[in-house]
């Protein structure tokens, strides 16, 4: 186990049986063992470290009980991490926030996927709740067409290692019939296994996931990246999760970067087709 008891709020019960009950539903335990451990809390925070260690490697799970914001805490422990990842959950004298992920990974292991992971994760895990996202390359989760998480990506470089924080900011009020403490600890399970998964190549999928959210495919965009501006036809992402842009002279695979217009397709009242700009709200989420 990544951290002793004590250092785990045991008074958060009601967080603890909703990471059970995600675990059970995505089948990494099974349900019998979960009705087992829910006769005891301690147990039951011991068996979900032990149960996400033994798929992700040594980490930690806390929860965050300070008043404010979590992500002051959350810079502390990525720069102490140890084991392989940790995750902060908010307590329930915390508001406004999710959670936050720190991974180590090797240097090189960073090529442009660091924010798309973890957006990828909260728009599937609104989707599992039938909650319907549209995922803005790289890093940010609309529905309804507002911006509703933003993934902000903090590294910190070691010798032999890096570490990198993820924390989804939220960006407008999330829909009213989202579950709060069910999507928190969906989206962050998730978000550990899938950033985990993505970062060391093992997820095979990562396009055609990202594929049924996107937002930008089939539509002209202008993507900033460090040399400028890039502008054309979004064509869909590449293996490793770069956006591919037909700029009429070629195709371009973006690493990392910041759409800062997209074109828009909508209907009027009378069903005709329109394209506009991202509006301001947008506009603004994305910097």
């Amino acid at each position: 186990m990544g951290v002793e008891g004590e250092e785990i709020c045991l008074r958060d019960a009601s967080l603890v049986e909703e990471a059970l009950r995600v675990l059970e539903e995505t089948g990494i335990v099974e349900d019998e063992t979960c009705i087992r451990l829910r006769e005891g809390l301690e147990e039951a925070l011991a068996f979900l470290e032990k149960a996400l260690t033994g798929i992700a490697g040594q980490g930690f799970i806390r929860v965050a009980e300070s008043h404010g914001s979590t992500i002051p805490e959350a810079r502390r422990l990525a720069l102490d991490l140890e084991g392989r990842w940790m995750l902060l959950l908010p307590g329930e004298k915390v508001a406004g926030e999710l959670f936050a992920l720190a991974l180590k990974t090797a240097p090189k292991a960073l090529r442009g996927r660091e924010a798309v992971a973890p957006a990828l994760a909260l728009a599937e895990a609104l989707g599992s709740l039938g909650i319907g996202a549209e995922l803005l390359w790289p890093d940010t989760v609309l529905v309804d067409d507002r911006a509703v998480f933003r993934v902000v990506v903090e590294a910190f470089l070691r010798p032999y290692s890096l570490t990198t924080l993820f924390y989804p900011l939220i960006l407008a009020r999330p829909p009213g019939n989202l579950p709060r403490r069910s999507f928190t600890v969906l989206a962050a399970l998730h978000a550990l296994l899938t950033t985990m998964a993505v970062l060391e190549d093992k997820l095979e999928e990562l396009e055609s996931r990202i594929g049924r959210f996107d937002l930008l495919e089939g539509r002209r965009v202008a993507v900033e990246v460090d040399e400028g501006i890039v502008e054309g036809v979004a064509k869909g992402y590449t293996g490793d999760g770069r956006l591919i842009v037909d700029t009429g002279l070629g195709l371009a695979a973006i690493p990392r970067g910041r759409v800062v217009w997209v074109e828009r397709l909508h209907r009027d009242q009378q069903g005709s087709r329109h394209s506009s700009h991202l509006d301001d709200q947008q506009q603004g989420c994305q910097a």
